[in-house]
């Protein structure tokens, strides 16, 4: 039997930083995304997907919430087991009404739903915490496990070890972590998080889908798991070395040529992150990159200055000056480093200016 695992939708997210029409965009393409995971699944016979929370993103669950139920309901051949997670502001009472009959649903106590030999048991956190342990789990059935949460954790949502080792568990579906991750426990059972099904953010770069696992092979190498990227967009993330820019147009030139060699496909999100050192003089203006890169056609991007100023030497000699008193002033300061380095470019920008 094969099933599909997937975590983390997060339907109505945000997406603050996107331009309004792009964040209306992006919207319809995570539902548009979970669609056509439906659409996989009815392509390859697959009749189960476990949905291991988050499938709504805090507070904006409305309407995505009816045009889900919808989607569920007209695919009446597929089971769909769904967890709720720590973002899930409605999950189960957001369905209570007009249930599919597909849909399964669980709660703070421990539940377990059966095709056959085939139980998917689970429990979602109440205020981020799970409030009691699982049950007893035959040996004769596949077991399958779906949670939301972190293995082992200390903090909100942490999922005691011993719930899930050394209890006849073949499978542990999970959600939370936004990365693909599948390892092998102690006691032989799979632990695995799908990761998210689309990135939204800098801080989910890579690769997203889902995840098909075939129970007939939890005994070979690959334990039966398989990932599928299937994001409408990657978030792709792009470090340039600008160092040696001695004016604008040069550090132009180096952000085009590190954007264009890169050759990352123009429908994605492009976060750049500019290293180095450059001269005080050169002030990095984000929005304009920004607004250049768009010009070469990708679909976002987002700009990141992380660049240090460039100190010549005389100005590290010792020697007192206004311009080293400053420099050594801003450094023992308890600014952070990026208060420092934009401390520093407009001191030294405005000190080059006085005394031109």
């Amino acid at each position: 039997m094969k099933f599909i695992h997937c975590a983390d939708v997060h339907l109505g997210s945000a997406f603050g930083g996107y331009p309004d029409l792009t964040q209306a965009n992006r919207r319809e393409e995570i539902l548009d995304t979970f669609r056509k995971l439906v659409q996989y699944a009815q392509a390859e016979g697959i009749r189960i997907i476990l949905i291991a929370g988050d499938l709504f993103d805090k507070n904006h669950a409305d309407p995505w919430r009816s045009r889900l139920t919808e989607l569920i309901r007209s695919a009446a051949d597929i089971s769909f087991y769904y967890i709720a997670g720590n973002h899930d502001s409605l999950g189960l009472d957001g369905f209570s009404c007009d249930l599919p009959p597909n849909l399964f649903l669980f709660s703070d106590e421990w539940k377990t739903y059966r095709q056959g030999s085939f139980a998917v048991s689970g429990v979602q956190a109440v205020n981020h915490r799970f409030l009691c342990g699982p049950p007893e789990l035959s040996s004769a059935d596949c077991n399958i496990v779906l949670l939301h949460g972190e293995i082992g954790g200390s903090g909100a949502e942490a999922i005691p070890p011993e719930w899930v080792q050394n209890r006849n568990i073949r499978y542990i579906a999970l959600g939370h972590y936004h990365t693909y991750k599948v390892w092998t426990q102690a006691d032989g059972s799979v632990a695995c998080y799908s990761g998210c099904l689309e990135g939204r953010g800098a801080d989910e770069i890579g690769e997203k889908g889902f995840v098909v696992v075939d129970t007939d092979k939890f005994f070979a190498p690959d334990r039966g798991v398989r990932f599928i990227p299937f994001a409408a967009r990657t978030m792709q993330e792009l470090r340039i070395d600008v160092s040696g820019a001695e004016n604008l147009a040069a550090l132009g030139r180096k952000i085009y040529d590190a954007v264009t060699s890169a050759a990352l496909p123009r429908k994605d999100c492009i976060y750049l992150t500019l290293v180095g050192s450059l001269p005080a003089a050169v002030r990095i203006d984000e929005q304009s990159i920004r607004d250049a890169v768009l010009a070469l056609g990708y679909y976002h991007a987002e700009v990141r200055d992380e660049t240090t100023v460039f100190l010549e030497r005389s100005a590290l000699s010792g020697e007192y000056s206004l311009r080293s008193a400053f420099i050594e002033k801003v450094t023992a300061s308890s600014l952070s480093e990026a208060e420092k380095r934009e401390v520093l470019k407009a001191g030294l920008a405005a000190l080059d200016k006085a005394n031109a």
